[in-house]
């Protein structure tokens, strides 16, 4: 099973506060961390999976860095801030 987490820690107003026909848009900055299954059959389209290393679950952790403009509503509220 693959595993996901998103940290937001700041949120400010993207495109200087400026509302459009959505609404008004905010950046979400934060860090996004998980691990996948090597073993997993839907995995195996990830080039060369079975040279990365290993954590001590067996699995292959990753982490990157997010920063996207996102509209305020309730869709972004819900999915990505978990509100």
């Amino acid at each position: 099973m693959t595993q996901i987490n998103i940290s937001t820690p700041a949120n400010t107003p993207a495109f200087g506060g400026q509302s459009f026909g959505a609404g008004k848009y905010q950046m979400i900055n934060g860090t996004i961390k998980g691990e996948v299954d090597p073993k997993d059959p839907l995995n195996a389209v990830i080039v060369e999976i079975d040279l990365a290393p290993r954590n001590a679950h067996g699995k292959i952790a990753f982490e990157g860095g997010s920063a996207d403009e996102l509209n305020n509503n309730e869709l972004v509220r819900k999915f990505y801030l978990g509100l």
